[in-house]
């Protein structure tokens, strides 16, 4: 089962494509991110722009794995309450 929970969260079962980045309120936060992030690129160095690269894929990465995490739970946390109403008088 666990398998099972990870290719639903990893996309190869979809549930809802329209979760994560394809809502709108997240598409306009990505924007106003990307914008920052551009005018504070402006001001570094080269090394300093590869040290801020590799802290964006290490801050994905980390928010990645407490998504999948946290679904898993949840979905394990559901299974549990309706366990629960089959099994209680």
């Amino acid at each position: 089962m666990f398998d099972t929970l990870k290719d639903l969260y990893r996309g190869r079962l979809v549930p809802d494509e329209k979760d994560g980045p394809n809502r709108p309120y997240i598409q306009d936060l990505l924007r106003l991110r990307e914008g920052n992030r551009e005018k504070l690129c402006q001001g570094l160095t080269e090394e300093q722009k590869e040290i801020l690269e590799k802290y964006d894929r290490q801050t994905a990465e980390m928010i990645e794995l407490i998504r999948e995490d946290s679904y898993i739970n949840g979905f394990r946390t559901g299974t549990r309450m309706a366990a629960e109403a089959f099994t209680k008088e």
